[in-house]
């Protein structure tokens, strides 16, 4: 490791993930305390597999107390005195559901918030994302999100389907945080359009599907009932300043920035859009941020787990970085740089070739995105279809890049606003042809 060039978080996840094979029993923390009004110790076991439990000494005396999603309420208060003096313990009260009450006495207030946080991480991790017991050890940014109705990093697909539960109706709109860069905002907003109207945004100028890492999100398109779902990003930048992407303007807080733009309404991805009614977190509500454990059984609902790929079930062509020649840039996705290139060949027959590429850098600050990254780059490596980008493969030197074939026009939305009104209708015809076959193979 002395020799890797890497960052702390890596490090510290590479350490937990070490940790994680040495361990073979499942992890727990174990928390000393007292019985109130007697001098009893007692052991409090918190596991993330089984939740909280409790023992007196000898391990056969174990019993268990509750599992996470059964905890009703969390309170810390202070001791009472004995010789009527300042203490620092504090009394830590856990109620279930059913109102069976734990009550434990910790040695300091550092220790009970401690153990309260624990339980309060873990009830988020398993049955409420936006759900705090004791406002004194809430994240700040959880605080931030829950004053501005706003959700955790949700996928699109559940944003989109929140939208729908709660009706659809147009000015709709959803605020969450960023899955791909946790300081920037999502707006999805919920617009209504003539459902014969074809949106093929994402899609090239000859009628090829553009790769991730082009500043959009994959997210589904016009219903049958005539709404579509359009999505704004919001950044944040040092300061604190908010502003809408690729807009100059810049606001003091996302209540401001959403108040404006309320009032006067906004455009993006080509339509005209109102902020009228936002669609905030409801307790327990059922979304990609919770985690679904082993043993456990899933509460009714509960939408499906997808099953992540490691890196050695991912197929994709390697490259070597040296056959690369980055050239000029073409502009910045969500999580990547974008510039046209040259691939290097050896033909054993015609000896040296040269393709034009596309090179897709992926953005140092977002390694965290790398698994999305290398399972995007394993999915489009195995379709094929000549109106789909081809991708080329994969390059993991210094920098992780994904090769793909060169588009003459470029991406088709932007050639058309580009070329507006130059664009002859049996062009858009057979493009619109292109992008059908497109669509069927997918």
């Amino acid at each position: 490791l002395g020799g890797c060039r890497t960052d702390g978080p890596h490090l510290k996840l590479k350490y937990l993930l070490d940790l994680e094979r040495l361990q073979r029993r499942g992890t727990e923390e174990i928390f000393h305390v007292r019985s109130p009004g007697s001098a009893a110790a007692v052991a409090i076991h918190v596991s993330g597999g089984s939740g909280v439990s409790w023992s007196c000494g000898a391990p056969e005396s174990r019993q268990h107390f509750c599992d996470f999603p059964d905890i009703a309420d969390i309170s810390i208060k202070q001791a009472a005195s004995r010789d009527g003096g300042p203490v620092e313990n504090r009394l830590v009260t856990v109620t279930k559901a059913d109102n069976r009450v734990l009550e434990v006495e910790f040695p300091t207030l550092l220790e009970a918030r401690s153990f309260v946080a624990l339980l309060d991480g873990y009830y988020r991790l398993t049955a409420d994302a936006q759900h705090y017991f004791c406002r004194e050890v809430a994240p700040p940014r959880l605080l931030e999100d829950l004053e501005n109705q706003c959700h955790g990093p949700i996928s699109a697909e559940f944003a989109v389907n929140k939208l729908e539960a709660a009706g659809g109706a147009p000015g709709l709109f959803l605020l969450r945080r960023s899955p791909q860069d946790f300081d920037s905002y999502l707006l999805t907003v919920c617009v209504q359009v003539r459902p014969p109207r074809h949106r093929p945004g994402g899609f090239g100028a000859a009628g090829t599907a553009r790769g991730p890492g082009t500043g959009r999100e994959t997210q589904p398109g016009t219903t049958r009932s005539g709404r579509d779902y359009k999505r704004c990003q919001i950044r944040r930048d040092r300061d604190g300043h908010l502003w809408l992407s690729g807009v100059a303007r810049r606001f003091c807080s996302l209540q401001e920035l959403l108040g404006t733009y309320g009032h006067r309404g906004l455009q993006a991805e080509g339509a005209q859009m109102r902020l009228e009614v936002a669609c905030p977190p409801q307790p327990k509500e059922k979304s990609n941020l919770l985690i679904v454990r082993s043993g456990v059984p899933c509460a009714p609902g509960s939408p499906p787990v997808p099953r992540r790929r490691s890196l050695h079930q991912m197929m994709f062509h390697k490259i070597d970085p040296q056959s690369l020649t980055r050239g000029e840039s073409l502009g910045q996705g969500s999580f990547t740089h974008i510039y046209e290139g040259v691939k290097r060949d050896q033909d054993e027959e015609d000896g040296p070739r040269q393709t034009p590429v596309v090179l897709k850098v992926m953005d140092s600050s977002h390694r965290n995105c790398l698994e999305s990254f290398l399972e995007a780059a394993s999915t489009m490596s195995q379709l094929s279809h000549k109106h789909l980008v081809l991708l080329h493969g994969v390059s993991l030197g210094k920098d992780s890049v994904m090769v793909q074939e060169h588009v003459r026009h470029g991406p088709l939305d932007l050639y058309l606003r580009k070329h507006r009104g130059a664009v002859t209708t049996g062009w858009k015809l057979t493009v619109a042809k292109q992008v059908a076959y497109a669509l069927n193979y997918l």
